[in-house]
């Protein structure tokens, strides 16, 4: 799910936890320190303790509502995100097959060369064309490889169920319910498993149908980048850049709306509706690499937009 936004519960969480850097020391966990002092000397003299509870207000307050501090804590707490994110997509690259890494592998390089033929000309481009740019092909990486993984799971699915041998356990059910004399507590068990077994036939027929679909919309991504990079290589106008911008953010929407009337589909192969991070194109690789499963990139830490 997407992050929530930071609280003043978060920001005075982070206040009172505050570990400035002490040279030759480290991290130290000043608040803390002061407080533990405080205390120890509170029983000398109380008077300690109040002296040290007004403090610890003025000091929390002041520092939880800074801006910097604030900033500080968002940074702090983007680079946790974007670790998670990371994390998430190291697992997906490699639980894919060889196959399905030579195919990411391929689109991120051509995503690659489309970002390196719009940048000959960058000097004619505006930074916020340039950025707008890198963070869609970046968002196209990202939905394909959520649909690659989400192919791995339903083939793995269908690997491990054998169709055939459930429709036979069906048909053997249903001529034990037609048996004469058979008593009504027994029936009553065939039909449930009967039923739960014509359930298992309906999901591998949804499950191949799903399968269907998501290929040949990885397909359509794939085929959409090819042209695009063909059109970015016979010209490079700043018209047919800003062109060129509106396809890929065109491709992108219609692969976002495919993906939103089947999020269902999605959410339940994923097994969670967490936002997936979004993988950055392997800059490194070339289209004839991409042809060699053993030269997947690592995966890198995305960088903030």
């Amino acid at each position: 799910m997407p992050q929530e936004p930071l609280g003043y519960l978060d920001y005075l969480g982070e206040a009172f936890h505050a570990s400035p850097p002490v040279k030759g020391m480290g991290p130290v966990p000043v608040n803390k320190v002061f407080l533990a002092g405080a205390f120890i000397l509170g029983f000398a003299n109380p008077g300690f303790w109040a002296l040290a509870a007004a403090l610890e207000l003025l000091y929390l307050y002041f520092l939880s509502t800074h801006p910097a501090f604030q900033k500080y804590v968002q940074a702090k707490r983007l680079k946790i995100v974007d670790a998670s994110r990371a994390e998430k997509i190291n697992s997906m690259i490699l639980s894919l097959d060889p196959a399905s890494k030579r195919r990411l592998n391929a689109l991120n390089a051509n995503l690659n060369e489309i970002t390196r033929l719009m940048n000959i000309d960058s000097d004619s481009a505006s930074s916020f064309l340039r950025e707008t740019k890198q963070r869609t092909l970046q968002q196209l990486s990202d939905v394909f490889l959520r649909m690659t993984f989400s192919k791995r799971v339903i083939n793995d699915s269908l690997q491990n169920t054998d169709v055939d041998k459930i429709k036979r356990e069906a048909k053997e059910i249903e001529m034990q319910i037609q048996k004469p004399g058979i008593s009504e507590a027994l029936a009553r068990s065939h039909k449930a498993n009967l039923e739960i077994q014509v359930r298992r036939i309906t999901n591998i027929e949804k499950a191949n149908e799903n399968l269907d679909l998501v290929e040949a919309e990885l397909k359509r991504i794939e085929n959409q980048v090819l042209l695009i990079r063909e059109e970015v290589a016979i010209n490079r106008s700043p018209e047919a850049l800003s062109s060129t911008l509106d396809r890929i953010g065109n491709t992108l929407s219609e692969t976002e709306d495919w993906m939103s009337k089947h999020s269902d589909f999605f959410s339940k192969v994923a097994g969670s509706d967490d936002e997936l991070p979004i993988p950055l194109p392997a800059s490194s690789v070339s289209t004839e690499e991409a042809e060699d499963p053993g030269n997947v990139p690592p995966p890198q830490t995305p960088v903030s937009q």
